[in-house]
């Protein structure tokens, strides 16, 4: 993380601004600078990114990076609450950027109309502190974990299908968990689909990286293994929300979740621990599973 100097100072339209939040416990005004000093990229502006980036934008994020190579459609006006149907046909981060530095003036945020590649992962994620996965393809999180496993970074990736919803945190280099992480997936695969719909059952690449990794806690490929015919199958990466639905509000609280997540990262002052939240909207179910073993099969760490 930067070195909270001149750069993490809070003006006082700052402190106005932010009062309520630093007068939650655990933030003041210390998590406050660690906020504003933070670069953080979110990597995707679908249904999870839109209100994972307006929360950060609001939280007081020094940098945002905004990562999508899409145009506004039509069909995606019912849950990125960002854009509007005059938005249809423009690059979603020239939208996202221009509404987000509306809420928020005094942040810094770059958009970047680029598909993150294995060639130009290093240079479009340089110096973030975290990375928030709001993509919805198989490809795009297996390189995203790649990348934060190999420099030990927050990693924070969610999904959702239908009704349900899958959290992810990998908190690199920072600490280890408690629990072994072959738990029961709940009926929830790595892309947050239902494990029930077999041409859904995926597992993952290697990102194109054959880097080792010697942090301590599980990553993404480490629950889900991968498989390349199946990471390469372009039908079953594209399903989940084209063909099995999604509902408006659990992607926003998906995403709401995902910034949530990355704040509490940022400000506190405890040790971290991996960790896989599944959340059943339908019956208002969460259930937590926390990680502590890499796995033997993970090709980051093996």
């Amino acid at each position: 993380m930067n070195t909270l100097d001149d750069r993490s100072s809070l003006t006082k339209e700052e402190k106005l601004r932010y009062e309520q939040q630093m007068w939650v416990r655990g933030i003041g005004l210390s998590g406050q600078k660690q906020l504003k000093a933070a670069t953080v990229a979110v990597i995707g502006m679908g249904g999870l990114g839109c209100p994972a980036a307006s929360y950060l934008a609001a939280a007081g994020i020094g940098q945002l990076r905004i990562i999508d190579a899409d145009t506004v459609e039509l069909g995606n006006l019912h849950r990125q609450l960002l854009f509007t149907a005059k938005d249809i046909g423009k690059p979603k981060v020239e939208v996202a950027k221009e509404r987000l530095q509306a809420l928020n003036p005094q942040m810094k945020i770059i958009s970047i109309q680029q598909q993150l590649t294995t060639d130009n992962a290093a240079t479009l994620l340089e110096n973030c502190e975290a990375v928030l996965d709001c993509t919805d393809n198989l490809p795009s999180r297996y390189l995203i974990n790649a990348w934060a496993v190999r420099n030990k970074k927050l990693l924070v990736s969610a999904g959702v299908v239908r009704i349900q919803g899958i959290l992810f945190v990998y908190c690199g280099d920072r600490q280890t968990g408690i629990m072994d992480i072959q738990a029961n997936t709940s009926g929830v695969n790595a892309s947050g689909a239902n494990n029930n719909d077999s041409s859904n059952n995926e597992s993952s690449n290697n990102s194109g990286s054959d880097d080792k990794s010697t942090s301590s806690d599980p990553c993404y490929a480490c629950l889900f293994p991968y498989n390349d015919q199946q990471v390469s199958n372009q039908q079953v990466n594209n399903q989940n929300c084209q063909e099995l639905g999604v509902i408006g509000p659990v992607a926003g609280l998906m995403g709401a979740y995902q910034a949530l997540e990355l704040i509490q990262f940022l400000t506190r002052k405890v040790k971290e621990t991996s960790k896989l939240v599944f959340i059943n909207a339908q019956e208002t179910e969460f259930r937590r599973v926390n990680l502590d073993q890499v796995s033997a099969w993970c090709p980051l760490h093996s």
